[in-house]
């Protein structure tokens, strides 16, 4: 599995049972967000596609509910037991990040993952990959966090 930015060493080809991933960075006006998913072609890699993507709606309401008193890393917590119950491990390399004209820097208090305090403001981009090692794959899905 390679992370965001580095390029396979071959040129390969979707089949019509693989699994892949597309991830935006959309700047307006300066300020960059992000909206990823995962996609399976098939029937193989379908559950752990949609993994990350349940697992980020569950959080997702978690926090809605729950917004003026959970930290980031009860977030995270909730991500982790999800991803165990669905048989998968939560990687925590990407964190979620603000929203915010360069997003990425994350040094705290700029990650998700480390914010100890109440997360109460939706200027933050949920991110949530899983990875299944029995059969060496991955998803991964982000959107931002929005009170409904």
């Amino acid at each position: 599995m390679l992370s965001f930015g580095r390029h396979s060493s071959n040129r390969p080809i979707l089949g019509d049972d693989d699994i892949y991933f597309v991830d935006l960075g959309m700047v307006i006006e300066g300020v960059e967000t992000d909206l990823a998913v995962t996609v399976g072609t098939g029937t193989t890699f379908q559950s752990v596609a949609n993994a990350s993507q349940d697992i980020w709606h569950q959080v997702a309401a978690f926090w809605r509910e729950n917004h003026k008193t959970v930290s980031g890393i009860e977030m995270y917590n909730k991500a982790s037991d999800l991803a165990l119950e669905n048989g998968l491990i939560l990687d925590l390399s990407e964190g979620g990040h603000r929203i915010g004209p360069f997003p990425h820097d994350r040094t705290p208090p700029n990650d998700l993952k480390y914010i100890q305090c109440p997360v109460e403001c939706s200027e933050w981009v949920l991110e949530i990959k899983v990875i299944d090692f029995k059969n060496k794959v991955g998803s991964f899905f982000e959107s931002p966090l929005i009170l409904e």
